[in-house]
């Protein structure tokens, strides 16, 4: 079941409409069941762009430029290299700025500590994920523990700089053959 359309993602909003649309999305299909529930929590179809592209979108927009008829965010979903355009009309004539919106997450064990979230209903977020066996023997692990503030900082500063370090690199093989 999709709880969420394309449509509805890439609609154009002002920062305040797409922070507010957002939420309550976000409730909707929380409270819709609890496999909406489950939807959100392990970002499956298209509450994945929902929670990894929009939701920060919507922060980030609500935080910057506040409460304005003046700015419009336009999200788009694909494969392409930005997630939103942001038309600024505040001058004269308005202007286009694409953005690519990234976070640093630790990928497989991000899923799994959403699997326990949802199975345990808490997680310990900077404990290990302890796998062991491979394919259908596959068993994970979270204890209940947790590792320095610091470690973490240092791993999610390596995983945010890490696309975008790359991203330049080839922009400079591209300009510069």
């Amino acid at each position: 079941m999709e709880y969420v359309s394309k449509a509805e993602l890439e609609k154009e909003r002002t920062p305040s409409e797409l922070w507010n649309w957002v939420k309550q999305k976000n409730d909707q299909i929380y409270d819709a069941s609890d496999e909406g529930r489950k939807a959100l929590r392990l970002h499956n179809g298209r509450t994945k762009q929902l929670m990894e592209e929009i939701y920060p979108l919507g922060i980030w927009a609500e935080r910057k430029f506040g409460n304005t008829d003046q700015i419009l965010l336009k999200p788009v979903i694909g494969s392409q290299n930005y997630d939103a355009i942001v038309i600024d009309k505040r001058t004269e004539p308005s202007t286009e700025t694409y953005i690519e919106i990234t976070q640093a997450h630790e990928g497989g064990n991000d899923y799994w500590r959403r699997c326990q979230l949802l199975n345990k209903g808490y997680v310990f977020s900077n404990a290990p994920v302890i796998k062991s066996g491979k394919g259908k023997n596959l068993q994970v692990s979270i204890p209940e523990t947790a590792t320095p503030v610091e470690a973490g900082v240092k791993t999610n500063l390596i995983e945010l700089l890490m696309p975008q370090t790359e991203k330049l690199i080839k922009t400079i093989l591209i300009i510069h053959p």
